[in-house]
């Protein structure tokens, strides 16, 4: 049950991640 819940959450912080290094390069 804790599984499946843990790749979503990595999942929405990978894409956090990703927008903010978008925002510094841009």
């Amino acid at each position: 049950m804790s599984l499946p819940n843990v790749p979503k959450i990595i999942l929405q912080c990978s894409t956090g991640r990703e927008k903010r290094e978008n925002n510094e390069q841009s």
